[in-house]
Parts: structure tokens; C-alpha cells; sequence
């Protein structure tokens, strides 16, 4: 071989050599010791839980010269290990030729029984590694390892050190939690009108939702967030939704929708007079007390209703229904407080022991109120219990509802049919007495008369102290409303009620004291994860706190939008600021950068003036419950008004006014097109639109009337709408991703930003100021595939600013509307490398060093084969 092959040759194997030991160096990193490595230092029993019988000190390693010497480790766990080895050096005890055979043995019941599993001969007095002793047969078990002599006599032994136990741990998974779904949706709806369901606030722990999944009911379903559908038939409709996570966790929600013929709710005529009928709310009038199984055989069954409104209400029409009938109320139910109740008693028994559903329904079918008990229904989770026989159930605060039978009802022994409700909770079954009711009692006399009658007085030193509406990180865990205590006494605050401006509220339970006293020292927090109440992190949001009697005791209200980490909370005067220290259970700190905001510095500041943010402690405490009763619309002259101006009209005025088409109709929905400028939806029930366009100058003529919190002008079919001129550009306002809100809704807006995260049909746009939600609706045939829009893409986005249960956000018309106009580098790259890709990345690579070492060989090879050959044709 020539002198040049030689040098090649050396190349490689030095490349060969290099490759090899990277890949063994890295593989071995992925080891990492069990126990302490036993070095042969010390033949101390004990000494690192190892155990010697009949050894000597070499000095650096354990001489074994007997047929009775051995080695014993401690107990070696490798229940956590996917991979496990045994290396160690050995050496004859005393001369080259001297040597006696190693045994290595391993018990599995922690020494009581020995398998021998290896052997080894050393040949040398010079210590020689014997590496990778698999112990994978052993994984998920409790071993130990045994090393003897048994052929050793005299200086005819073995020595053995640096013996490690080595092994590579399991990749476990974080703990999936499942996802939480949450509802928003209307009660009520019309025939054939597209009514919206919201699933956009459903949460999940991990931020790893992965599909909604909706069932109307009647046949249909929907994998939107936000689903829009129309019902085929008047009735009531159990509506589900379903969210899934990416590890096929999921949870379901349930609620009901009563759709109403839009004909029968209208003015009627007699020959004489027109009369308006009263169109009820959810929870006008409600389920108070009802008693399912009575003690003896010649008491009725009952129910009892609270009226929540401020009118007299006339029940003729009304009807009471169980699972499986239904009765006609008549009668009248009083407002005054001390004449609410209204008791209906079936003439026969009705109600089912174990488990029934109670509806209550107003005059037009509508579902008023309804309560579920017992085990009725495929889903009992959120029913209430069936109470025993001759208790009662009863609602934990008078009218107060959270639309959830668990969460409002219990059952009680003391039954209070016709009057305020007392809760004595039955005896503990393990014999005590009964709990106490959670409702104070005192004895005060009655003015008219000298008989004394039982009153509850509730404190009004209990008031809200901070907010937090907007944690960065795990809303559901971390979002917080606190309370303190200003009086000089404990308070248990059982039956107290937190609620926002939605319909929702929550019942601090009755069953668990330690959760609801509120000392003088110690504020009470309460989450998200337990009350259920999701703030506003846009526009106008309040916080209220009831007592048990239904009394506002403390308001806090306040603007958005907020910033991140930022809460709202109660100075040392008793005006709210925020600040970027929340203290949840401890004393309020304020930091000196606050967010920008129009909230006064003076004390002064107890009353709402333009946007300020105010607090309205205890002076709520007298405040009077105001009826909810809407009314039929009464001919009036229309106002002819200027589209800048027609938010300043009350609901229901007739008006007339111009502007300019900014999505036709269909894009966003069947029933709604909108008009740019100041901005305003235009609503027909029937669908009925004459051919617009966008840019089309028209003029509508039509009721002013809200949804989900959007200004509308209802029409009733295309005589409504002129169309003036066409072709016209419509007006398209710049703003800020901060301003995707209450300012803009209904506007043809722009905004700019980098997209933060791309969720579903969602897209988060930020440009520093705030983030704002873009949500594609699936009526415009918009494919976010398509667009190929990630996270870190700078996009430039025209819509229609609307507003939904889930808050604000920017509604695309088309696909053009969403445009990449660069990429940001650096803190929007996504990293998805975990532990265990990071240990499949590193085989790839020691995998990729062995092949091109092998490459390179047998390329060298092939190039040596073929001069050969030309060498020999020479």
C-alpha cells in the first residue's frame, strides 16, 4: 500500500474513531446513577449501604479472597427507569495467574433468594472495565446484586471497584386536566331566527382545546365556537356543547333555549280596547320551595313561587308541568316583600320521590323557571338532592337563581310553605345535631302589633376589597374576587351571593364553614374555578355582592380594558385604583406604575361620571330590585337621525337614517348586513333584503333595538331600505387592537399587530396596546389554512367590530381582508422541543455520525476498488 493509501486510511479510521466515541459520550449522558458509585475506598459495612462479608482493603479496591467473600448492594429501585446497566472494574487479587471466577447473582425479594446471572474471570493485576451489564430484565422492580468468590483460595482471589449502577429515567407525561365547557347563549328565541351559541370561553388548564362540538337538539350540530343556528319548530331545546383537548380530555355543558312563534308575541285587539301583553324574563318570577314527598298521605304535594319583579303578576295562562303532566295556574302573586309568595298545590300526586323536573312557563310557552331533583335525567351531576320524606327543598336565598338546581336548592327541615325560607340542614348521620341555619336570626316586635316575629339582619360591614380580572397565566385558577370584614366580629357567609353583570351568580356554600367565615384579620378569596364568574376584560364589567335575602350590599364597577396582572383594588380611603400587585388574602399594596385610566385620585369619587370607575359600597344596601318587563312596541312618528348620532336614542324609537353598506348580506350572517361610519348592524327577521352591495348608499327605516349588547335596526322586509346611489368607497377607521370594543362596535375598522396566537377561528392580534380577537365566522368562506397565518406573522386586518357573550372582537368579511405584511422574528418563534424530542433528536444525531462514518468508508473504498482497476488496464 502506497504511502498516500496509508494516510487516507488514517483519516478515516481517526474520523471513524471520533464519530464513535461522540456517539457513545452522548449516549452515556443520557444515563445517570441510581445509587452512589462504590469505589473500593472503604469494606465498612454500611458505608454507602453497601454490605461486605470476608473482604480485604487493596487500597483503591475490594480484595475478595475467599470462597466465603462477597459483595452486597443496597436495594436498587428501578421502578421509575426505561433503561438500566452495570458497569465495574476487576483485577486478580494478588498475581496475573492468580485469579477466581466473579459470580454476579441479583434477588428480587430483597435477598431472601439468589439467580446467578453472570460471570467473569479476571486475567490481569491491571484493572479492566467491564461495561454495560443490561439490567432491563429488572426494570419496574426493587433488586439487589450480589458479587462473590466462590473458587477463590488464599491469594487466589479477585478485586473489583468503581462498580455504578446507571440507568435512564421514564419521560412521564404532565397530567392532563380536562377542559371546562362554558355556555353563553340566550334563554329565549324566535322561529326562524339565527340565534348564536358561544362557546368561546370554555377553558382548559393546558391551552390545548381541540374541538367544540354542539348539539341543538333537534337533529343539528355545529363544531364552530361560536355557532349560529335556527330551529325548525317552536318548543323547548336542550342544547349541549362538548370540548375536547388535544389529549381527548373533554367536558359538557348543558342549557335549554324556548323558541317562541315570533306572531304570539305581539299586541292583540278585542273589539273594544288593545291590550299590550307582558313578555316575562328568565327568572321574573321562580321555583321558590317545593315539597315532593309529604309526610302524611292526606298532604298535597306543592310548589312554591317567589316573584322577583316589581309589578303584581297575573298567573292566568301560566302553567306548572312535572316530567309527565301539566296544570293550569290561576291567581295573582303580589310584589310587595311580604306578599311575594304564591303557593301552587297539585290536585294529586304529581311529583316523583326519587328524582322529577319541575317547569314553570308563562302565558306564551316560554320557559320562566325550572328545577331538576333526584336522580332524573342521564346527567344528575348538577341536580339537587331528593329531600326525605316530609322535607322540604327549598332555594338557599329567596329569587336568587344561578340557573344550576345544585347550586340553588337544598334541602331543609323546616319547611316554610308561603313564607321566607329557613335552612336547617338535616342531622349529621353519625347521630349529632343539626347543623345551624345559615341565616341569622333576631327578634324584633312587629310595629302594628305586640307579638314578636322572627327578622334577619344581615351585616353590612362585609365589602368588596380587590378584583382581579386578568391574569396572564390559568384564568380559571387565578382570576379572583376578594371580600373583607370591616365589622368586629367573624361573619360565616353561607347563602351569600357573588354575581356580575351577566345573569350569573353564585351561592357560597352552605355545608362547609371553613370556607366561608370571613374574619376580621384574613380577607376571603374566592376563584374563578369555584364561583364560575368570568370578568369582563373589555368594556363595563361590575362585581356585586348580595346578602341572603337578595339585598345589594356592595357594587364595584369598573372599565375596561385591562391590562395583564393588573387588579382592581380598594386604597386606604375606599377608592378602587389598579395596580400591578395583586394580594390575594392579604393587604392591598399599590405599586407606582399604574395603567392609564380616567379613575379620580380624590376621595370624592363615589359617583360615575363618564368613564370613570367607581365603587358603591353599602350605600346599595336599600336599593329596591327593579322589575325586567318588556312590553310590545306602540306606534310612534319615526326620528329621522344621522348614523353618527343614533346611539344617542332610547331602545325601540323609530328611526330613519343613511349610510353607506359595509358587508352585504349573508357574509355575517342571513339576517344581518351593516352600515360603515359610526357603524350600526341592520337586522330582518325573515331574511328579506332587496340586492345590496358594499358601498351601496342607502336609507333604512326601522326599530332601534339591542342584541348581545349591539345597537340594530330591525326592519321588517326590503320596503325598509331605499337604495340612493351605488359605488361609493365605505368609511374604514384605523385603530388600535386596544380599541376593539365598545367605541367601535358595528364600525368598519383596520387594525395592525402580530398575530400572538392562532386558535381555531380565532387569530390574537397585538400591536402593544392590547390584545384583540379576530374571529372568522363560517358564513364568509374564509379557510385560515389557506391563508397560512401563524404565530409571529404581522397582519393588517379590516372587519366589522361586534360584540358576543365572549367579548369583543373584529369580524373579517372576506378573505382579502386578513393580509400579511411581514414576519417577526425572535419572541413569537414557537418552540416545541420536549424532553423526550430532545432525547430523540440526540439518537438522530449519534444514528446520522455512524452513517456518514459508513458513507465515508465505503465511499473511500468504491474510489480504491476503481484505481485498482485502472491500474491494472494500464
Amino acid at each position: 500500500m502506497k504511502r498516500r493509501d496509508l494516510f487516507i486510511v488514517s483519516i478515516f479510521i481517526l474520523i471513524g474513531i471520533f464519530c464513535w466515541l461522540n456517539f457513545s459520550a452522548k449516549a452515556d449522558s443520557d444515563f445517570e446513577l441510581i445509587i452512589p458509585i462504590n469505589n473500593g475506598s472503604a469494606i465498612t459495612n454500611e458505608s454507602g449501604g453497601w454490605q461486605y462479608s470476608n473482604c480485604v482493603s487493596g487500597g483503591n479496591f475490594i480484595g475478595m479472597r475467599t470462597s466465603t467473600s462477597q459483595i452486597i448492594s443496597p436495594t436498587i429501585d428501578l421502578s421509575d427507569y426505561a433503561s438500566a446497566k452495570m458497569n465495574f472494574e476487576d483485577r486478580t487479587y494478588y498475581g496475573s495467574g492468580d485469579s477466581a471466577k466473579i459470580s454476579i447473582f441479583i434477588s428480587e425479594d430483597d435477598g431472601n433468594s439468589w439467580q446467578n446471572v453472570y460471570f467473569h474471570l479476571p486475567t490481569t493485576s491491571a484493572m479492566t472495565i467491564t461495561s454495560d451489564f443490561l439490567l432491563n430484565d429488572y426494570l419496574s422492580k426493587q433488586i439487589k446484586i450480589k458479587f462473590q468468590t466462590a473458587s477463590a483460595t488464599g491469594y487466589k482471589g479477585a478485586g473489583i471497584t468503581n462498580i455504578s449502577i446507571l440507568g435512564v429515567k421514564n419521560i412521564i407525561p404532565p397530567t392532563n386536566t380536562p377542559p371546562y365547557a362554558i355556555i353563553h347563549s340566550s334563554s329565549t328565541g324566535y322561529l326562524d331566527e339565527e340565534i348564536e351559541f358561544d362557546a368561546s370561553s370554555s377553558t382548559d388548564d393546558e391551552n390545548n382545546l381541540a374541538t367544540y362540538y354542539w348539539n341543538f337538539g333537534d337533529s343539528s350540530s355545529s363544531e364552530e365556537i361560536i355557532a349560529s343556528h335556527i330551529f325548525p319548530a317552536i318548543g323547548d331545546y336542550l342544547i349541549s356543547l362538548t370540548v375536547t383537548d388535544t389529549e381527548g380530555a373533554s367536558s359538557t355543558a348543558t342549557t335549554s333555549i324556548n323558541i317562541l312563534n315570533i306572531e304570539t308575541v305581539s299586541t292583540t285587539t278585542s273589539t273594544t280596547s288593545s291590550t299590550i301583553p307582558i313578555i316575562y324574563n328568565l327568572h321574573d318570577l321562580v321555583i321558590n320551595e317545593f315539597l315532593s314527598d309529604p309526610a302524611t298521605s292526606s298532604e298535597k304535594e306543592w310548589v312554591e313561587l317567589y316573584n322577583n319583579t316589581t309589578s303584581t303578576i297575573d298567573l292566568s295562562g301560566w302553567t306548572m308541568s312535572d316530567n309527565s303532566s301539566t296544570s293550569t295556574m290561576s291567581g295573582f302573586i303580589s310584589a310587595t316583600d311580604t306578599d311575594r309568595f304564591f303557593v301552587f298545590e297539585f290536585s294529586s300526586s304529581k311529583l316523583n320521590n326519587d328524582g322529577d323536573i319541575i317547569t314553570l312557563k308563562d302565558p306564551t310557552g316560554q320557559i320562566i323557571d325550572q328545577i331538576i331533583y333526584g336522580n332524573y335525567g342521564s346527567d344528575t351531576a348538577n341536580n339537587t338532592l331528593a329531600p326525605d320524606k316530609g322535607n322540604s327543598t327549598a332555594r338557599i336565598a329567596d329569587g336568587v337563581s344561578s340557573s344550576t338546581s345544585k347550586n340553588d336548592f337544598t334541602e331543609t327541615i323546616t319547611v316554610t310553605k308561603g313564607l321566607p325560607n329557613t335552612i336547617t340542614l338535616k342531622p349529621i348521620s353519625s347521630g349529632g345535631g343539626s347543623y345551624a341555619t345559615p341565616k341569622p336570626e333576631t327578634t324584633k316586635l312587629d310595629p302594628t302589633t305586640t307579638t314578636p316575629t322572627t327578622t334577619v339582619e344581615y351585616s353590612d360591614q362585609i365589602i368588596i376589597n380587590e378584583i382581579l380580572p386578568r391574569p396572564s397565566l390559568d384564568e380559571k385558577n387565578n382570576e379572583f374576587i376578594e371580600l373583607i370584614n370591616l365589622s368586629t366580629s367573624s361573619v360565616d357567609l353561607a347563602g351569600w351571593i357573588l354575581g356580575d353583570n351577566s345573569t350569573n351568580k353564585y351561592i357560597l356554600p352552605l355545608d362547609n364553614p371553613a370556607s366561608t367565615t370571613i374574619t376580621t384579620s384574613s380577607p376571603l378569596t374566592i376563584k374563578r374555578s369555584d364561583s364560575k364568574i368570568a370578568l369582563n376584560n373589555s368594556g363595563v364589567e361590575a362585581v356585586k355582592l348580595y346578602s341572603p335575602d337578595d339585598k345589594l350590599v356592595d357594587l364595584v364597577e369598573y372599565k375596561g380594558p385591562v391590562e395583564k396582572d393588573y387588579s382592581y383594588s380598594r386604597d386606604e380611603k375606599g377608592n378602587f385604583q389598579w395596580t400591578n400587585s395583586p394580594t390575594p388574602g392579604q393587604e392591598n399594596t399599590f405599586s407606582s406604575s399604574t395603567p392609564d385610566d380616567d379613575t379620580p385620585d380624590d376621595s370624592n369619587s363615589d359617583s360615575k361620571t363618564n368613564n370613570k370607575t367607581t365603587s358603591t359600597a353599602k350605600t346599595a344596601k336599600t336599593t329596591t330590585k327593579t322589575a325586567t318587563v318588556k312590553v310590545a312596541k306602540i306606534e310612534t312618528p319615526a326620528r329621522r337621525v344621522d348614523l353618527e348620532n343614533i346611539s344617542s336614542l332610547n331602545l325601540n324609537d323609530k328611526v330613519i337614517t343613511q349610510g353607506i353598506v359595509s358587508v352585504e348580506p349573508g357574509v355575517l350572517g342571513t339576517q344581518i348586513f351593516y352600515l360603515a361610519g359610526s357603524g350600526i348592524q341592520v337586522y330582518c327577521n325573515k331574511k328579506d333584503f332587496p340586492n345590496l352591495k358594499v358601498g351601496d348608499f342607502i336609507e333604512v327605516d326601522g326599530i332601534l333595538s339591542e342584541a348581545s349588547g349591539e345597537r340594530r335596526i330591525k326592519i321588517t322586509g326590503q320596503d325598509n331600505i331605499k337604495i340612493i346611489n351605488q359605488g361609493q368607497n365605505p368609511e374604514i377607521h384605523s385603530i388600535a387592537t386596544s380599541e376593539v370594543g365598545e367605541d367601535s362596535v358595528g364600525s368598519l375598522a383596520k387594525i395592525t399587530g402580530v398575530a400572538v396566537e392562532v386558535k381555531g377561528n380565532y387569530i390574537y392580534l397585538d400591536d402593544g396596546s392590547e390584545e384583540a380577537k379576530i374571529y372568522i365566522k363560517s358564513s364568509t368562506g374564509i379557510n385560515l389554512k389557506d391563508l397560512n397565518i401563524k404565530p409571529g406573522d404581522n397582519l393588517e386586518v379590516t372587519g366589522i367590530v361586534a360584540n358576543a357573550s365572549g367579548g369583543y372582537r373584529l369580524l373579517p368579511r372576506y378573505a382579502n381582508d386578513i393580509k400579511k405584511i411581514g414576519e417577526v422574528k425572535g419572541d413569537f418563534a414557537m418552540s416545541t422541543s420536549t424532553e423526550n424530542g430532545k432525547n430523540q433528536s440526540q439518537s438522530w444525531k449519534y444514528f446520522s455520525a455512524v452513517i456518514i462514518f459508513l458513507s465515508i468508508i465505503i465511499g473511500w473504498l468504491g474510489w480504491k476498488i476503481k484505481s485498482v482497476k485502472i491500474e491494472k488496464n494500464k
